[in-house]
């Protein structure tokens, strides 16, 4: 890049920065900056996070000094800087950091519907208070100044990361008011909107301020009137909102005074969650109660029944009602997804695929609008032909979406793989059509079983009638279910089908067929919505 370039904060894929970072993709972008996942060709290909800033001009002769302070900081909640340019003649500036692969928190509140469980957002205060502790044990000490949900990264096993010190700062006790920009509006502490001097405290108030808007369904605290309690969601217990009370009392000395004063308070509040140190374990590792996440396994009755189509076909339709999820292949099967979604071209090269050991991070992945794809490798035979365990489990509820659309198709009659489904879905959507040539007696025997088994464990069991049409025997076929289906998916035209996989977009996505799916899947949508609501 040349450094007089107008347009210095926009790269493009294949471009060379600095003669070592290729740019990948960007990855980010802000009134502050952009920042793209780039390539590192002196370590092998390694991806970075490389960050264009532009100063203001009254910072930029103290940005070298500060970007050589971030580099010599070494927390797990920071992402480690590892190379920095100083401002150009255009006055942009570039600090290169390790790429960390995940949602950021603001991306993780809106996909559920702007409600986080309290157990996950305490988790999240603990680990930023952490590394607040950290930041202000320095010296002299580091404030940050910018606490929001768009600054903070949700990294594997959804440990927290503090990321953007685009205006942190060295507190300097002979200054008297801050010369540098101010917070977020809505995120920033009353001495910040008055121009006076920031200390550790302004973090504990923006820290407060985070978990108000977090427990508040989007709501800013410097909005906020009348009690604390009726503010918040129904599971924040009375403790915090005393302590949340006090974190964004106006006047900084009317704060917890340290962040490890704070810290000592939040890890009491889990102590007393948790119900004492003995089952704290528990609760760190079951990413079910942290986090909700409803597991929806499509099982084919039988085989061709049309269970990946149908996923697909739900999918759309979940991505059109603004609900986000996941759509995952069930391992020890040949992968379908990836073929029909035509992921040679379109699947991103550093995203996720699905593996039955559940080693594998949960991010980065294929995103298309709503969803998430997690396609199995069709590479991968070794990993894909084995059944899942309960590590498979534990992945999928990592995925940070509220829903999980599991491609289960036909496999579910095999004894282990009958057994995970009961032990780990939350609901199950089995798929018949009008061609029952392989449903033999044996499968519907099998059929009845599992439902019959769900029901006992409180598992919801429904059917979707595929490729229904009008023939004489329509009713002959529907009574061979145990239940009304809870959706008739009418046989779509063959041509638009074969069009629509041969261009690898997995079934047409034209107006009329999405208002079909829109129709027919509405009831089920909204029960779907609803499940992730309550799991």
């Amino acid at each position: 890049m040349e450094h007089g370039d107008p347009h210095a904060l926009e790269l493009v894929p294949e471009q060379l920065f600095g003669e070592r970072y290729k740019v990948v993709k960007p990855i980010g972008k802000g009134g502050m900056g952009r920042v793209y996942l780039v390539e590192d060709l002196r370590l092998g290909g390694k991806t970075r996070a490389l960050k264009l800033t532009r100063p203001l001009p009254e910072e930029r002769r103290s940005f070298l000094p500060e970007a050589e302070l971030l580099s010599e900081l070494d927390h797990p909640h920071l992402p480690a800087i590892v190379d920095y340019f100083p401002p150009d003649e255009e006055g942009v500036a570039c600090i290169v950091m390790e790429y960390i692969p995940g949602d950021t928190l603001a991306q993780r509140f809106e996909r559920y519907g702007l409600k986080l469980g309290f157990a996950f957002v305490l988790d999240v205060l603990i680990d930023l208070c952490e590394v607040l502790t950290y930041l202000h044990a320095q010296s002299p000490p580091i404030v940050f100044r910018d606490l929001k949900p768009a600054n903070v990264l949700l990294g594997r096993h959804d440990q927290a990361v503090l990321v953007d010190f685009g205006i942190a700062r060295r507190y300097r006790p002979s200054q008297l008011n801050d010369t540098f920009r101010l917070g977020t509006p809505g995120f920033a502490a009353p001495e910040q909107l008055r121009g006076e001097q920031s200390d550790g405290r302004t973090d504990l108030y923006g820290l407060g301020a985070l978990a108000y808007f977090l427990l508040s369904a989007g709501q800013f605290a410097i909005r906020h009137r009348g009690p604390m309690g009726k503010a918040l969601q129904d599971d924040v217990p009375i403790d915090f909102v005393f302590l949340l009370e006090r974190l964004l009392a106006n006047e900084p000395d009317r704060r917890p005074q340290t962040a490890r004063e704070l810290l000592n308070e939040l890890q009491a509040v889990k102590l007393e969650l948790v119900g004492g140190a003995d089952q704290s374990l528990n609760y760190s590792n079951n990413g079910h109660d942290r986090e909700k996440t409803a597991i929806v396994a499509v099982a084919s009755a039988y085989p061709g029944a049309g269970a990946t189509f149908v996923a697909l076909a739900l999918s759309s339709a979940l991505d059109r009602a603004g609900i986000s999820h996941a759509l995952v292949e069930y391992p020890g099967r040949d992968a379908e997804l990836y073929s029909l979604l035509n992921g040679a071209k379109r699947m991103p090269g550093d995203a996720v695929f699905a593996s039955a050991d559940g080693r594998q991070p949960a991010a980065p992945a294929w995103r298309h609008g709503n969803a998430a794809y997690y396609p199995l490798d069709p590479e991968g035979a070794a990993t894909a032909n084995r059944n899942p365990d309960k590590e498979f489990t534990k992945w999928i509820r990592r995925l940070g979406v509220p829903l999980v659309l599991l491609d289960v198709s036909s496999r579910w009659d095999e004894p282990d793989v009958t057994d995970w489904l009961l032990r780990s879905a939350d609901r199950i959507t089995m798929v018949a059509d009008c061609y029952p040539a392989k449903w033999s007696t044996r499968r519907q025997a099998a059929c009845l079983e599992i439902h019959l088994q769900a029901n006992r464990r409180f598992i919801v069991f429904d059917w979707i009638a595929n490729r229904d049409q009008p023939f004489a025997d329509r009713n002959n076929w529907l009574s061979l279910l145990p239940v009304q289906p809870e959706a008739h998916l009418p046989e779509l035209p063959g041509p638009s089908v074969l069009e629509a996989i041969w261009r690898g977009e997995g079934m047409p996505k034209d107006a009329a067929t999405q208002r079909i799916f829109e129709r027919v899947f509405s009831r089920v949508i909204r029960s779907y919505s609803k499940a992730a609501q309550r799991s």
